[in-house]
């Protein structure tokens, strides 16, 4: 384990990497927490074959991998996590490295194409928007995320189909997208209410609704439209009428089987 090859790392990356959480394992397109991820990869903190997580897979591996430090002992190579444990995903969380001396490293789409940057602290960790940030130490050991980990809270079963629900959807598949965003959605009365989809023209479709396609028998288009709407109602014996409302039953049953760790489909 090397902090010195971690910060090399990142700091590689510098003015190479275009910020996105849709495409965000790469190594010129990243966010906040892939980019952190990759960093504790190639410092050998994580083994190779980890997957990507994001600001609730850190925050799982405190223990682990990480002891938690008040701001005065941070130095080089400690990490900080900003955001509520259990509600830091997307904007609500950011992530990344200090370098000492009031100074941290980290992937912010503040920057154009040139995202991954060095710059103060404070006012740039999440500070700025309210966000309560912590501070980690890494373990001198390796460690790996867990299977079990990747669910970082019970859904709340509300019935709205948000990035949580779908984040926890894409982990239980195993996609290699775990963003929680629903990509290239085409806008309908039968699934406005679903709050996790990236609304477009494209067509291209979902890679997660293509799983759950998969898995229902039906064309996998990758669009949740009210085909797809009526087969999960169907298989989760709710009511059929191919439309997901703002508090859907079907959404709840789909909750409600992720918090039991099992598939819906």
């Amino acid at each position: 384990m090397s902090l010195a090859n971690m910060i090399d790392y990142g700091k590689s990356k510098i003015g190479q990497v275009t910020y996105s959480m849709t495409n965000r394992n790469g190594e010129f397109s990243m966010d906040c927490s892939s980019f952190v991820f990759k960093a504790l990869i190639a410092g050998g903190f994580l083994t190779k074959d980890t997957a990507i997580g994001n600001t609730e897979s850190l925050f799982a591996l405190q223990a682990s991998l990480l002891q938690e430090i008040s701001y005065r002992k941070v130095q080089a190579g400690d990490l900080f996590i900003a955001g509520i444990k259990g509600a830091s995903s997307g904007s609500a969380g950011h992530t990344g490295i200090h370098l000492g001396q009031g100074k941290i490293l980290h992937c912010t789409y503040y920057f154009g194409s040139q995202n991954v940057v060095i710059t103060s602290a404070h006012g740039w960790m999440g500070d700025a928007s309210g966000l309560p940030v912590r501070h980690f130490r890494l373990l001198k050991k390796q460690s790996k995320l867990k299977e079990a980990d990747r669910q970082m809270t019970i859904l709340q079963v509300d019935g709205q189909w948000g990035f949580a629900t779908s984040r926890r959807l894409q982990e239980i598949y195993q996609l290699r997208i775990r963003d929680g965003i629903i990509s290239h959605q085409y806008r309908q009365q039968c699934n406005q209410y679903l709050y996790a989809a990236q609304f477009d023209h494209t067509q291209k479709g979902s890679q997660l609704i293509c799983a759950l396609q998969q898995k229902l028998g039906i064309t996998a288009d990758g669009l949740c439209g009210r085909q797809t709407i009526r087969a999960m109602q169907k298989k989760l014996k709710t009511t059929v009428d191919a439309t997901i409302s703002p508090q859907s039953e079907l959404v709840k049953k789909i909750q409600q089987k992720l918090n039991q760790n099992q598939r819906p489909f």
